[in-house]
C-alpha cells in the first residue's frame, strides 16, 4: 500500500490519456483500505474517476471481501451524483 496513491493517480491519468471506456477493477487481492486511503479516494480521486469517458465499471470482490465491499459501496454512494457510468458486480474476475 506504500505506492497506491501514486499508482492509483498513474492510472488516472493512463486511462484518461487512452480515452478508456470500459474498466475491469479485480479487488479481491487488493489489501484492506485503510480509512485514510478511503478519505484520499473520495477526496482526490473520485472527482478524476468519474470525469472518464467510461461507459462501464466492472469490479471483482468476494463476498468475503466485507471490508473493502463497504469502503466501495461507500465511495460510490458519494459519487453517485456524479457517477454516468455503468457499474457491475462480480465474485471473480475470471472471463
Amino acid at each position: 500500500m506504500r505506492t497506491f496513491r501514486l499508482s492509483a493517480e498513474q492510472f488516472l491519468k493512463l486511462a484518461d490519456g487512452l480515452d478508456v471506456r470500459h474498466l475491469l477493477f479485480d479487488m479481491n487481492t487488493f489489501p484492506d483500505m485503510s480509512v485514510y486511503d478511503q478519505l484520499w479516494l473520495s477526496i482526490n480521486w473520485m472527482p478524476g474517476l468519474v470525469k472518464l469517458p467510461l461507459e462501464r465499471a466492472v469490479l471483482a470482490i468476494n463476498r468475503h471481501r466485507v471490508h473493502n465491499q463497504l469502503a466501495i459501496d461507500s465511495l460510490i454512494a458519494l459519487s453517485r451524483p456524479f457517477i454516468k457510468f455503468d457499474i457491475q458486480f462480480f465474485p471473480t474476475a475470471i472471463s
